[in-house]
């Protein structure tokens, strides 16, 4: 018996611009801006804080702004359900880095919290990458990856 050709959905890739909002399965996502370099500074509604990137190491911070379209509460990022968007930067379109939990936030919400319907937030996340990436003029992509969907932005 056999059972046919099985097809998967096709995978959609969308190019984004950054201030431009885009829908990623059950979230809309803008990339307020962003920023690649040696040191960040965070201020949360609790605390500020700087951080020095170690030698040979850069910072670059994502700033987003992100709605939950779901019906049910869910986190934004959660690596073990397998419902959150997988958010990666490909340098020189070779290199890619992904975000894991271990990253920086600005807030906490985008990590530990179950976010109610239709909330909204705006916060940072920021990944920890070599230092000749910022002294590189090399591309920098940014994609978000949920199902069958991809957005990608050009960061430069």
């Amino acid at each position: 018996m056999s059972m046919g050709n099985v097809r998967s959905a096709p995978i959609e890739e969308n190019e984004c611009q950054i201030g431009e909002q885009f829908d990623l399965g059950k979230w809309s996502i803008t990339l307020d801006s962003y920023q690649l370099d040696s040191a960040i500074h965070i201020s949360d509604p609790e605390l500020e804080y700087d951080f020095d990137a170690e030698e040979g190491k850069c910072f670059l911070e994502l700033q987003l702004t992100v709605t939950n379209n779901d019906n049910t509460e869910r986190l934004f990022i959660d690596e073990y359900s397998g419902r959150s968007p997988v958010i990666e930067l490909f340098y020189d379109d070779e290199y890619a880095y992904k975000y894991e939990s271990n990253g920086i936030t600005s807030t906490k919400k985008f990590q530990y919290l179950n976010w109610s319907p239709l909330a909204t937030e705006s916060g940072s996340m920021t990944f920890y990458l070599p230092l000749q990436i910022l002294d590189s003029e090399n591309s920098i992509v940014l994609k978000m990856k949920q199902g069958n969907s991809i957005a990608s932005i050009k960061l430069r």
